[in-house]
This record gives structure tokens, sequence and C-alpha cells, in this order.
């Protein structure tokens, strides 16, 4: 049977139930009053001319119409949720359905598409991809696509990705959908759908301001074309009252929520899922309003109406309400109530009893299980502070190791990087639960190997989410293009990630097919890996140390390592000396974060009256190790806000500055610590040094390196004086612009900056370095952090001696996206950075004596403390204060430049060569 012969039967024994037995030939009518039954909601009527002009058209030997009233039904069914009579339609239209002309193609791509649609629906993710790539690879193939169907495509697409959590891609697709829309033939009822989509993917990136902007514009379209009591209009009133609500509007989300479920009870049966979503945000609301009776009546009924399906189909719609009911009973503090209903919302979304690896690929959204997981974590650990038992710890520890295992599976499967940040931020709520949990285990054990297994488990747990966090953070600041690698390149790993996914969770899967695309994958990851090794390190691998690992380094090293783990009301603290380990948890309040803001305004500015050191921060973060820390070098690795304070200016119990009993270093996470590269040659120590000329106006003796682009007369001074004791290429005036930066980095081990560094706290890839600007160029003078982030400035050391380069915007994770941090993922083994803005004449006579102290064999952070002090035995009184000499710090790679074994050869060469002058002295006497 050919498809003209299949549309004839299908369509006047199958779908044409309601319609005249009397055909018309009038195709273009019947379909007009199809599209304006569909506008009004009339459903039975649009089905009743939908189908009399699919049918006239085929009388009418128009195949391709025909096939598009068809696909208007195909609209129809799936918007009023008759999925059966969906797949019927769509599976009876593919049968046999041969090659065309670009017209009969463009139906048939179209067609896949809603078959992607179909199984979005029903939560089979890898088959909606697979029929989305067929209907894209149809439609790019033609002569002349279709504007209308790429564009709808590309929205399907996106929606695609959206449902897996992936909003940066499904964002993408949105405006290239809307871009073709545009640029073809604007059609009001699509162009409001592509707001709807790209608004819906704002408000899931929070960005709630350009969320209303795009509801609206969506919400005056769809007004333009379709009655007022649509489900369309429904729909953006169901978005809105979600905005709302999230800004705490709950008012206004009421009112909007009410509209919606108005209109859905009078178009649509009332167990849709779109009149149940009105049930469930209403019961939301009236949690978050304390309104539990409501909220609880309104959750209930969303539960009942989908339960009333009795199919799996609907288990992703049913275990949102249930996991909602799960959040009622834990606001009304029902802890056992709470977890009843979010092991049952767990269960919903388990293709099997119980949650192990064998079933991890099976699993329809890991994203969505993984938020199940936390919040069953947060009920666990709120049940133990209730009523602590064992069995509560244990099933509580047990949840946090799946969760952890799911999420790793997750970030190690095929996956956009994209997708993987709707986890992070997940684990970012999950950690703190966690290790809370981790630490109580490890205070109830007495066994010194059971001591020792559960502050193993801290210590991962700790490097894992700082390892795991900053990655993916830093590709969330939508900066996928900082790469070296040729985008077909990356392109390619992507498709080959996602046709390994779908085969792996294929029933039937393919081993031979599955070995050739691992191999090409493994080509295109080397590929990758030779091209740009950084990027490569950032996306694609994941170094967690072990504790043996950190307490070989102390022991090699001979130095202490005290990392940290900052929770919302408690600072986790270990200490690494050698074989000796100690962990401690102090509680802290919600103005904990106040004080250390104070404590750096302190820091950060001069002030009249002096510097206040006195204040409770050095007994929450180092009291604990006061005489173990004392005459000892030690790394810190700070955790949150903490990677902004420069710990050795806290005052000790005497009254010290811990700078002048303590040596300290900096280190983002020791995972950083452990992996960083072999140092340089001592032969080959050159520096390029670069002081940059501003002329915006005349500067003063009293002149800061700061946001403003005030002459400074120091930085000059600064760069000669190291010549004392380096080989150095000095850059200044002219020669002193980011070209020259960007020519010569490579050839020298230690870079040193010597100017103005501007921090941008809204867009952390706007902080910059200020170069040199030359009057006939107009090529800015400014070294961006994005532009740092492409290159390789794989150098020993670089010193930025400027304002504020340690800062930038705070993520979670292993610090700051700050000038320095860039530096470290363009290849540099250590940096020297500042925290605040600083003093030009005292910064110059700091590094001047920093060099000089390198020079003589010290490690970098000991030759930055020795300039400290140094500085505050010569200073007069009014520049004491921290901020003339405290802002910078040693982060990164702590080893000395030359070594004492340098200076012993370099002592013995002198001595040998001293000794055969005077050998030969001797000689010469005795010949004469």
């Amino acid at each position: 049977m050919n498809l003209k012969e299949r549309l004839a039967s299908y369509f006047i024994t199958g779908l044409f139930l309601t319609a005249s037995p009397v055909l018309s030939q009038n195709g273009g009518t019947f379909a007009d009053l199809g599209d304006k039954y569909y506008a009004d909601s009339q459903w039975d009527s649009a089905e009743f001319y939908y189908c009399k002009a699919t049918q006239a058209y085929y009388d009418e030997d128009s195949i391709a119409r025909s096939l598009g009233q068809a696909i208007n039904l195909l609209d129809l069914f799936s918007s009023q949720n008759r999925l059966e009579l969906l797949k019927q339609t769509i599976d009876s239209l593919l049968t046999d359905f041969p090659d065309g002309d670009d017209v009969i193609m463009a139906r048939k791509a179209a067609i896949y598409t809603h078959l992607a649609i179909y199984y979005e629906i029903i939560s089979v993710r890898d088959q909606a991809f697979g029929y989305m790539e067929k209907a894209m690879a149809i439609t790019e193939s033609l002569d002349q696509p279709d504007s209308m169907n790429l564009s709808s495509m590309y929205l399907d697409l996106g929606i695609l990705f959206q449902r897996d959590r992936d909003y940066i891609q499904a964002l993408r697709h949105y405006k290239e959908s809307l871009r073709i829309m545009n640029a073809a033939y604007p059609e009001p009822l699509e162009l409001a759908n592509i707001h709807n989509s790209i608004a819906v993917a704002h408000f899931y990136m929070e960005n709630y301001d350009e969320a209303l902007k795009e509801y609206d514009r969506c919400l005056q379209l769809y007004r333009e074309v379709l009655s007022p009591d649509h489900p369309k209009i429904a729909i953006s009133y169901n978005n809105l009252a979600f905005t709302k609500m999230n800004l705490e509007s709950y008012d206004s989300s009421l009112y909007y929520h009410r509209k919606a479920l108005g209109i859905r009870l009078k178009t649509l049966p009332e167990n849709h899922r779109q009149t149940v979503s009105s049930y469930n945000g209403l019961g939301m609301v009236y949690t978050l309003t304390e309104q539990y009776d409501s909220a609880e009546f309104y959750l209930n009924k969303a539960v009942k109406l989908l339960k009333s399906h009795n199919s799996s189909r609907f288990n992703y719609f049913e275990s949102r309400a249930v996991f909602n009911l799960a959040k009622l009973n834990f606001s009304r503090k029902y802890f056992a109530k709470a977890k009843e209903y979010v092991d049952s919302a767990i269960e919903l979304n388990l293709p099997g009893s119980v949650l192990n690896d064998s079933i991890y690929a099976k699993i329809v959204n890991i994203a969505d299980l993984t938020d199940l997981l936390q919040f069953k974590l947060k009920v666990m650990v709120e049940s133990y502070k209730q009523n602590p038992s064992d069995e509560l710890l244990e099933e509580g520890l047990l949840v946090f190791r799946q969760m952890q295992d799911l999420a790793s599976y997750y970030f190690n499967s095929i996956r956009f990087i994209d997708s993987q940040l709707a986890v992070i931020k997940i684990l970012e709520k999950a950690y703190p639960l966690g290790i809370e949990l981790d630490y109580v285990k490890y205070k109830s054990v007495a066994d010194v190997d059971e001591k020792r297994k559960w502050a193993n488990a801290i210590f991962h747990d700790i490097e894992y989410f700082k390892s795991n966090i900053l990655r993916r953070n830093v590709f969330k600041m939508n900066k996928l293009d900082i790469s070296r690698v040729d985008d077909k390149i990356l392109d390619k790993e992507k498709i080959l990630r996602a046709q390994i996914a779908s085969i792996k969770s294929s029933e039937q899967s393919s081993s031979d097919e599955l070995f050739q695309l691992e191999r090409d994958y493994t080509n295109v990851m080397d590929t990758i890996e030779k091209t740009d090794p950084q990027f490569f390190e950032l996306k694609f691998k994941s170094f967690v140390p072990t504790l043996d690992q950190a307490i070989d380094f102390s022991t090699k090293s001979q130095k202490l390592i005290l990392e940290y783990f900052l929770a919302s009301d408690a600072l986790y603290s270990l200490l690494i000396d050698g074989h000796e380990l100690e962990l401690n948890r102090v509680n802290i309040d919600s103005g904990f974060q106040d004080r250390l803001g104070l404590f750096y305004s302190g820091l950060s500015s001069p002030g009249e009256h002096g510097f206040d050191n006195k204040n409770d921060l050095y007994g929450l973060i180092l009291s604990l190790y006061e005489e173990r820390i004392r005459n000892r070098d030690v790394i810190i690795a700070a955790d949150g806000i903490l990677n902004q304070l420069p710990f050795e200016l806290l005052s000790d119990s005497k009254g010290s500055y811990v700078l002048e009993n303590t040596n300290l270093s900096y280190t983002n996470s020791v995972a950083l610590l452990l992996n960083t590269g072999k140092r340089t040659s001592p032969s080959k120590y050159k520096v390029l040094a670069f002081a940059p000329e501003y002329d915006n106006y005349e500067g003063s003796d009293k002149q800061i390196r700061g946001d403003d682009l005030t002459a400074l007369n120091w930085t000059a001074n600064e760069i000669n004086g190291i010549k004392s004791y380096f080989d150095v290429m000095t850059m200044t005036g002219d020669n002193a612009t980011k070209d020259m930066f960007k020519d010569n980095q490579k050839k020298y081990s230690i870079v040193h900056f010597a100017g103005h560094g501007i921090v941008d706290d809204k867009d952390p890839m706007k902080s910059r370095l200020a170069f040199s600007s030359l009057e006939d160029s107009n090529d800015s003078p400014y070294l961006f952090t994005q532009e740092l982030l492409g290159m390789e400035i794989e150098t020993d050391l670089v010193v930025l001696s400027a304002c504020k380069t340690g800062l930038g915007e705070f993520i979670n994770g292993e610090g700051t996206l700050s000038l320095a941090r860039s530096f470290f993922y363009a290849g540099t083994k250590s940096v020297v950075m500042s925290y605040w803005q600083v003093d030009d004449q005292s910064t110059s006579q700091l590094m001047q004596s920093f060099y000089q102290n390198l020079k003589s064999g010290m490690t970098k952070s000991e030759a930055l403390r020795q300039a400290k002090l140094e500085f505050l035995e010569t200073a007069p009184p009014e520049k004491q204060h921290p901020f003339y000499w405290g802002a910078f710090v040693v982060i990164g790679d702590d080893s000395p430049l030359f070594t004492k074994s340098y200076h012993i050869r370099v002592f013995l060469s002198v001595f040998l060569v001293f000794s055969l002058i005077l050998w030969l002295t001797g000689d010469l006497r005795k010949s004469k």
C-alpha cells in the first residue's frame, strides 16, 4: 500500500469519525475552518475540519497538503494529551513512507518531530533526541528547506534540552529558531511559542526579569490570534505565576495560577497535565505562604488526578506533585511524612526497585533523581538532629553516597557539559549536608583505622566538590568559546558522545558499533588534549587526590596543609602534618560573613586611626592550630569567601600578626597543589617586566594602583630595581603593550606586571590588565580575563603588581574567578596576587625586596613574607597599616626558584675559580 492509499484508507476508517460522508473538494476552506476552531479551543470542530481538509486535499491529488493537514491533527492530539491516538497516527503515516520531493520530505521531517515530542512527553529521552536528529537531517538536506519547519525544529530541539535541564543549550536553540522565523515570515502564533520557550529557559536560569519580559511579549502575541480562553493563554498565565512565585510576589502568583486554572477547566479535561500543573502550582504557593491546609488540598488533588491515568507515562508529573507534598511536610517539620513522600517520588523515577549502577543508563532524568536524593538527604539530616540514631545516620550516609555515585556517573557519561550545571547546582546544596553526616560519623568512631577511613572520606568529598564545581561553573559563564580547539573537533566530540550514550542505553546494543564509536571518541579526545591541554584538563578531567597523596606531599615538603570547607552554619578544617591528622568543626552564625567583610574593609582602607585587628575571626579560623603552625610553612586551601582572606593578617592570641611567626602560601585546592607541572631550570630564569604608561592626568606622591588609569611614578623604578637580581627584559612606555605581552611571554619563565588592574564585579570575564595605549592604534590596551583563558602562559611565576588581581566573581568550588585564577587556567604554576588597591610607592619597595629574597633561595611565600617584615621595620608610622604592605599573597606552587643545592654549586664554582687563580698566581711567582 503506497502513501496515497494509506492516507485514504486511514483517514476514512480511522480518524474521520465525525465527518460527513459527502466529501468536499475545497481543502483550503476546510483547513481555514480547522485553524479557526483550533484558535477558539473548539477541539471537536477543529478535528472535524482538519480531517475533511486532509481528505479533500487527498481527492485533489495534493498529497503534500493532505499530509500538512494530518500534521495539524498531530498538533491537536499532542495539545489534548491524546497520546495513544498521536502515536497511532504517526505510526500509520510513517509506514511505507516513500522519499519524494522537498515538500513531501519536509512533511516527513515534521512527522519525525512530532514523534520526538511524543517520546519527550513520555520521558524517553534518547528516542526523543534520535527522532529530532532524523528530522533535522532531512530538513537540512533539502535544496530549499522550509524556514517555518526549520524554525519549529530548533524550537522543539530546544524543548528537549530544556527537559534535560540543559538550559544554555535550550536557549541557544530557541534564539536560532527566533532568528530563522524573523528572517522568513513572522507568524504571531509561532513567534509567541518561541518567546514563551525563551522565557522558560531564562526562568530556569534564574534570570527572572528577562523571563517576565519574554512572557509579556508571548502573551501579547497569543492574544492577537487566539481566543481569551485558549489553553496557550493559560500557559502564559501559568508561567507568569511561577515566575512571580520565585520573586516572592505570592499574591500575584496566586492571581495568575487561578486565571490559568479557570481557562483549563473550561477547555481541557481536569486530569490533563496542564490542569494538574495549575493545582500543583497553587499547592506550592500555599506551602511557601505557610497556608498548609490549602497547600495539602491542591497537591493531593494533583496527585489523585495524575493517578487516574494509571499509566507510567505520567510518572514524571506525578513524581513532581508528590515531591511537592514532601516539601510541604518538611516545612511543617513532619520529617517522617516528608521522607515517605520523597521515597515515593524517587520510586516513580526509577526503572527498578533498587538504585544501583546497573540501572543508571535506564534512568529517564538523572538530574531530577539527583534533586530528589538531595532533598531526601536534607530530610535525613533534620530527622537525625530531631532524633539522633545510628539507623538514621547510616541511612543518611547511604543516600549521600548514592547521590555522589549517580552524579559521578552523570559527569562521566555522555552529556553536554552545559547540562551538568543542573546537577552542579544540586550538589552545591547537598555536599554541606553530606559532609555534616561524615563528620558526625568520624566523631562517633573510636577505632584508629575507622577514624582514618572517615577522615579520608571527608577529604575526598571536599576535594571532589571543589574540583567538579569550579570546572563546570567556569562554563556557566557562557564562555565555551575559550578553547583553542577547532569547533568542528568539539562538535564531533559531542556527536560521538550522544551516539555512544544512545547505544549504551539501548536494549539491543551492537558491541561492534560501540567498539568503533569508542575508538573514534578516543582519537578525538587525544586530538583535543594535544591541541589544548588546559581546556582538556578543565572540561574533561577531574583529578581528585587521595588523602595518602596529600600526606606524602606534606611529608616530603615538610609543610602543613590546612584545608577548609565552609557551610552555612559550620566551618570544617582538616590539618595534614605529615602522617598526623586533625579534623575540626566550628559553629558559625549568619553574621560570620559580615564580620569577614568588616575585617576586609579595615585591611583595604588606610584610615586615620590605624587598623583594629581585634576580632573573633582568628578564634574561629586558626586558633585551634596555633601551636601546630607556629614557625612552620603552611599551605592554606581555603573555601568560599575565605578565598579572599589574607590569613597572615589575623591576630593570634598574643596580639601578633600570624605573619610574624608563620609562613603562609595558598592554593585553591589540594588537587591543584599536587597537579603542578615541572619547574624551569634555574639557569633559564629570566623576567619579562611591564610598566605601562598612563596619561589620563598627573599622578602624585600618594598614588594608588586602582581602577582609575592615573599616571604612576614608581612602576618603572620597580621593574628596573629587579635588574639588580635577575636578567630582566623591561617593557615601558610604548613597548608595554598587550601585543608585546602576547608575543613575548612564552620566552620567559617569570612575567611581572606593574600597573593598573581593573575588576568587573558583574562580569568577571571583563576584568582586565591595562597596558599602554598607542596614539595611532585602535587596538584595546586591555588584556581581559576572557583572553587569558584562551592563552598558553606556562611560566613558573606571574607577579601581578596591580590592584585586586585576586578578586572577581566568587563561585562555589575552587575559589574566585579572578585575573589570577585565569593565569592558572592558562598554565601558570604560581601567581603573586593582590586583594585590594595598592599604594604605588610602597608596592615598588615591597616587590624589589621580594625579588632579592627570591634570588637568595627562599620559597616564594617566604620571600614575600620577609619583604613584608622588612617593610614594617623601616616604614614610617603612617605606613604601618596593612593597606600599604599586606595586599599580596602567593598562590600555587611555592617551591623556591633557586634551591640550596644551586647555591652550593655556585659557591663551589666560585671557590674553585678563586683557588685556581691563587694557584696560578703562586705558580707564576715561582717561575719568576
